[in-house]
Order: C-alpha cells, then structure tokens, then sequence
C-alpha cells in the first residue's frame, strides 16, 4: 500500500507508485483508494486476485462515504474490480477520478450519531418493507439498544428496513455506498444509519444522507476519455471562434 499525505485527486496522482510487480496469472484486478481526515492522508492498493481463469467481463466501481462512532470520522473510499489486462494502473484510476463527481457535506450528520442519555426506544421508526434487506422487528422494543435503518435502491426498486436493534455492542455510523456495473450499465445504492440520538428517527435521514452527498460516475468519459477531451478541446475552440466573430461584429457596427 502506498500512503501520501494529501487528498489525492485526477489532477496530482504521483507518477510511479513503490512495491508494486506485475502479476501474470491472476483472475481479476483492483484498485482501493481510501481518503482520510485528520490527520488527511490517501492510501492506495493495487493488487491481482486468484489464479488465472476464465471469469466473466468484469468491471464494477463501488464508491462508499461513511462516519462512524461516537466522535465520528468521516472515511471515503474506491474499489474498482475488472479482468483485462493492466486495468488497474495509474492511468486507469486517473481516468476513474476524472470521470467520477465525488463531494460532501457529511460533516453536518455528525450530530445524529452523538448518543442521547437515557436511550428512548421510542425516537427509532418501526417499518420494513423488504424482501432482500435481513430485517428483524422487535416484538419488546422497550428492550432494544439503538435505531437501525436500511435502504437500498436497485433498478428503481427501493426496500427500507427501520428497526429499533439489540446488537451485542452498540455502535454509530452513517453510510452510503454507491455501486457502478460496468458490464450491463446498473447502478446500486445503499444507505445506512445506526444511532442512539432524538434525531436518529427522523423521517427524511435517507433524504438527508443523498442531499449531503454527491456521487455521480460518467461511465462514457472513463471509456472514451480521449474523445470527451477532444469534445472539451472542440468546445472550447467554438467558444473562441464565437467570441471573436462578435467582437469584429461590434468593431465594424461601432
């Protein structure tokens, strides 16, 4: 794993990454990269996995934004799996981060996750409609320890699961995961809250946590970045053309 301290982005990739070799019989590649906060520092992970065989054209990019715990920390983080060769390079995840729109202000969630003394099982919704989602109802909620809520949306099929839960330790946190298929153009996403606090049963949380968060993935500019750049050049080149076309317009008008 390489570490930098700074938040790494399209623009100030290093040019080599140290302790790294070239794997001929792997099945699949990876790319991790996983941004931190106080201290800010980036970590990335390249690496090959199993033995060479024939698998299916995989390409999937997960992308994941979370705070978790009482003092929370926010933590972001890519992981990218394909099976063609050198799809995990430098160039590769330069082309992922410049075609991925990735932003936050989750830092206004953390006052959810600071548990509230005495816990009133009361504050958690009690609702499922899921059919895929693990979800458990608590028949004696009075005996439950923290609010859980689940939500996944895939292929405009949204399920939620809010529960009061009874974990053998209870624990904060806020996530939301975002998954691109690459392969068949799907996207997937879940969020996820477990808290102690009043404001862990509000109605819109879900709403909160996309409002908070920005992650969109332009799948035509990471497989065509040369041509969207070309497009940028030609754009802006017509820009230029206009502009001076008006301005003779007005020098010969004045």
């Amino acid at each position: 794993m390489n570490v930098f301290n700074y938040t790494i982005n399209a623009d100030n990739l290093p040019e080599e990454l140290v302790d790294c070799e070239i794997v001929n019989d792997g099945s699949s590649c990876s790319i991790d990269v996983y941004w931190h906060e106080n201290p800010i520092r980036t970590e990335i992970l390249l690496e090959a996995e199993g033995k060479k065989k024939q698998i299916d054209n995989l390409h999937m990019l997960y992308i994941d934004i979370g705070l978790e715990g009482d003092q929370p920390k926010l933590e972001r983080g890519l992981n990218y799996e394909c099976s063609t060769n050198n799809c995990n390079s430098l160039m590769v995840l330069k082309n992922l981060l410049s075609s991925l729109t990735f932003n936050d202000k989750f830092e206004d969630l953390v006052p959810i996750l600071y548990p509230t003394e005495p816990f009133d099982s009361h504050w958690c919704g009690s609702f499922s409609n899921s059919t895929s989602i693990s979800c458990y109802i608590n028949p004696s909620p009075e005996l439950c320890d923290q609010c859980s809520i689940t939500w996944m949306n895939t292929m405009n099929h949204t399920e939620i699961c809010s529960v009061c839960d009874s974990p053998n330790t209870p624990h904060s946190k806020i996530f939301r995961t975002v998954n691109f298929n690459m392969t068949n153009r799907v996207r997937y996403e879940g969020r996820e809250v477990q808290c102690r606090s009043k404001d862990c049963g509000l109605s819109n949380i879900i709403e909160q946590i996309g409002e908070k968060s920005t992650i969109i993935f332009d799948l035509d500019k990471f497989l065509n970045p040369t041509s969207h750049s070309m497009r940028t050049v030609s754009n802006d080149f017509s820009k230029i053309i206009f502009i001076f076309i008006m301005l003779i317009i007005k020098y010969f008008i004045d």
